[in-house]
């Protein structure tokens, strides 16, 4: 059979009819503030918007992040980062590790968009206060900021290490054009254009288009291309109300390549003996490897001022993503160490010696869609002595998860043998065509590293590996037996509805910003599975379950001013996140359950305390902090022995673990004079997987979370005399060791860390700046490393670029 993407049609209807009701009920309220014919409209900012002007270089004075309404950054009881859209243009930065390269205590993954926040692992951003699950593009970026620590649950579900939060570009009243033209080494070619204005004479209604496409590539077979559109019409009834629609799609295909394995002594002892560094050039997957994503986001949104001091904002959002992946995951470098020295083991004996092995191709889709809505209602109470914000926000969300995934059936059969001769003409009993094809990897699931064999993913590969038996999957089911076996077939729903009551109060003539908040959700998970077991041909019981559960959490935090420029804080502050995990083994018996179990959400706990300036004439603010912070409640694998079979164990999952992570960051940026800018940071990170079945893993740093980044960037523009227009940029970043794998006997492995330099030189001429010319060098010195479990990273580029503005 071959998959087909499942209907992901959810039940829309109380999220949509919520932001229906909610948007019409704004609307009547904001009717009496309408303006009257002929009177002169101002249109103020938004207390819920932050806007680009703030912003000097790379720094950024304001964030809406954390508190939900535009506050000061100096005044906030907790650390923020800003990364403007002009450090993403000036440093090419297209993908997750280097757009926030520069924030400390981070370390991007771009799997999924998966990264690394003080000390913990999360895939989920924020896209204008809304989930996003990775993938974005900086064509549509204004600012980024990243929230760190549990004071990010204002948003409801986070993971506790904190949180990203794109915002992206507004319409402007002001028409204006912009085209870009991006080329550089390795086949790296870039086009972007962006064009706003209004579109009435009265310039109440207002648009922007952004759009661009990129080619790349990388190392051997790798690269991706990337397309991303956004369209936005804003529609500013009155200087008090607005309304807009924003609509983005964005797709990306890409060969990633495998990660650096780890060599194994296939001899007597059987240890892990390090990474295969040798091999950073090598692919083991070849040029038939798939990974392609797409994501189709609406926004709407609506605020109103009712008065000076109450104002109000609603917004719904939609998405729907498509995760298409077709890989492989060989496991290991076997060589027979035969007892030699490790250090005897050299990049000679390793292509000579070296077997790839458990390979295996694996077919992967998963869909997904979510609908929110949220509304928050703003009043000041303002008195002779303290100024009180007070935030109520209600908001619900509703998230669909899909996942179907095969690999091979290891059971082969006469049935499968027969099916192959019938549909592809192969002969399963030829040795030859075994050896050095598909099969090898069914049968040995090998391949020398001398002589790499890339038969077993390409795409004759994957159409057997989607040749399995099905089970509630949308498709026929005519085949009484499959080359291929689903072992994920998930189809997962959690809906969560809560209400955030806050105050931001100011005393002391604005001496004194206290922080309050509270949160109370309420969490339904609804689950169906249906996996089979990869050991045998025999089809786990089919589920269905329900969970529904509450949480509470708080916010609480000082900022106090010490001095002029300088403010000491902390802050307490808890989150939840609800778990993708659930167990089917019965933790007593070690037999299937009969419905899956679903685990309750983790629990995040954190404090944070620390200085914070803004001085020098608003030229040097900085940030330094320490941090204790708690991941409970984390679900781990657990062996238990079986009682059916004396001597020999199984596996279940509970929910008892826990991780933790303390650590010191500081983070600065000064504007040094109106040429110069500099921006950096420094972060150490402790973090330790504190409760685990596993005695080996019990006490080691969490994997792939660098102990410590530094980084320091800065941009020089010369702004009078014959050179006026010439920029440049520079960048180090400096990353730390990390551990590379809970597996078994890979516990001890270490990655190194590594340091990058990358810069470039730019000309800007003409009125406005309207032309610019740059050349931008990426991982100047073509530095080897990995990152998260050993992956590769960039290598050497140039790219060059010419914009205009129109």
């Amino acid at each position: 059979m071959k998959f087909s993407p499942p209907d992901l049609r959810t039940s829309r209807g109380s999220v949509l009819g919520s932001a229906v009701a909610g948007s019409l009920l704004a609307a009547l309220l904001a009717t009496p503030s309408f303006a009257q014919e002929g009177e002169e409209e101002v249109f103020t900012l938004s207390p819920f918007s932050v806007t680009a002007t703030d912003e000097g270089g790379y720094s950024a004075a304001e964030s809406i992040t954390g508190s939900r309404i535009r506050t000061r950054i100096a005044e906030l009881p907790y650390a923020v980062n800003v990364v403007t859209n002009e450090f993403l243009e000036d440093f090419a930065a297209d993908s997750l590790d280097d757009q926030f390269a520069y924030v400390s205590s981070f370390a991007g993954d771009e799997v999924e968009g998966w990264y690394q926040l003080r000390g913990f692992k999360q895939q989920t951003q924020l896209r204008n206060g809304f989930t996003r699950l990775g993938l974005i593009d900086r064509v549509t970026v204004s600012r980024a900021e990243v929230i760190k620590g549990p004071a990010a649950g204002s948003y409801g579900k986070i993971n506790p290490g904190g949180i990203i939060n794109i915002v992206t570009k507004s319409p402007s009243s002001t028409p204006q054009q912009e085209y870009s033209v991006e080329v550089g080494t390795d086949d790296y070619t870039r086009l972007a254009l962006a064009t706003t204005g209004p579109i009435t004479k009265d310039e109440k209604l207002l648009y922007r288009l952004d759009s661009a496409w990129l080619t790349r590539d990388d190392w051997g077979f790798t690269g991706r291309e990337q397309f991303a559109v956004s369209g936005v019409l804003e529609y500013n009834l009155s200087e008090n109300t607005q309304f807009t629609l924003e609509k983005e799609y964005l797709e990306r295909a890409q060969s990633r390549g495998r990660s650096l394995l780890p060599i194994r002594d296939s001899g007597g002892s059987r240890d892990y003996l390090r990474l295969a560094t040798e091999l950073y050039n090598y692919s083991f997957l070849g040029p038939d490897e798939i990974n392609d994503r797409d994501i189709d986001t609406t926004d709407f949104r609506f605020s109103h001022k009712f008065s000076e001091t109450f104002s109000m904002r609603a917004a719904y959002n939609n998405y729907d993503r498509y995760f298409d992946q077709f890989t492989g995951y060989p496991g290991e470098i076997a060589i027979d160490v035969d007892g030699r020295d490790p250090s005897e083991i050299t990049a000679e004996v390793v292509m000579e010696e070296g077997v790839v092995r458990f390979v295996e191709p694996v077919n992967y889709e998963i869909w997904e869609s979510g609908d929110s809505f949220q509304v928050d209602f703003l009043k000041e109470i303002n008195t002779e002595r303290i100024q009180n914000r007070l935030l109520v926000t209600f908001d619900k969300n509703e998230q669909r998860d899909i996942r179907v995934r095969s690999r091979l059936n290891r059971n082969t059969t006469s049935e499968q043998q027969a099916m192959l001769e019938e549909r592809f003409g192969i002969d399963i009993t030829n040795k030859d065509l075994r050896r050095n094809s598909f099969f090898n990897a069914m049968q040995d699931r090998r391949f020398d590293v001398s002589n790499p064999d890339y038969s077993w993913i390409d795409q004759q590969s994957r159409d057997l590996v989607r040749e399995t038996d099905t089970f509630g999957i949308v498709g026929d089911n005519t085949d009484p037996v499959g080359i291929g076996v689903i072992d994920t077939n998930s189809d997962r729903t959690v809906d969560v509805e809560g209400v955030f009551i806050a105050n931001q109060m100011k005393a002391l003539d604005g001496d004194l910003n206290i922080n309050m908040g509270v949160r109370y959700d309420e969490v339904t998970t609804d689950l169906y599975n249906a996996p089979f077991s990869l050991s045998s041909s025999a089809q786990s019981v089919p589920s269905t379950t329900s969970e529904s559960v509450s949480e509470e959490t708080y916010q609480f935090g000082i900022n106090y001013k010490l001095a002029e420029g300088l403010m000491v804080y902390g802050n307490t502050s808890t989150s939840f996140l609800p778990s993708r995990d659930f167990n089917t083994v019965d933790p007593v018996t070690g037999e299937p359950l009969a419905e899956a179990q679903i685990f309750e959400n983790e629990k995040g706990d954190g404090m944070e305390i620390g200085f914070k300036g803004d001085g020098f004439g608003d030229k040097l603010s900085f940030t330094l902090a320490y941090f204790d912070i708690k991941r409970e409640d984390v679900v781990i694998n657990v062996s238990a022995p079986d009682p059916n079979n004396p001597g020999e164990t199984f596996t279940y999952k509970a929910q008892n673990g826990l991780e933790q992570a303390t650590g010191y960051e500081f983070d600065f940026n000064f504007q040094a004079s109106r040429a110069l800018s500099i921006t950096g940071g420094i972060g150490f990170v402790d973090s330790e997987i504190a409760i685990t079945d596993n005695a080996v893993l019990e006490g080691l740093p969490v994997a792939e979370i660098p102990d410590y980044s530094a980084n320091i960037v800065m941009k020089y523009s010369i702004r009078e005399g014959k050179a006026k227009g010439l920029f440049y940029t520079f960048g180090i970043r400096d990353t730390g060791e990390s551990r590379y794998s809970n597996s078994g006997g890979r516990e001890t492995i270490i990655q190194d860390g590594y340091t990058l330099f990358e810069g470039g030189v730019g000309y800007n001429w003409g009125q406005d700046r309207k032309h610019t010319l740059q050349l931008t060098a990426k991982n100047i010195f073509d530095e080897e490393y990995t990152r998260a479990s050993a992956k590769r990273g960039d290598p050497q580029r140039f790219i060059f670029r010419y914009r205009v503005k129109m």
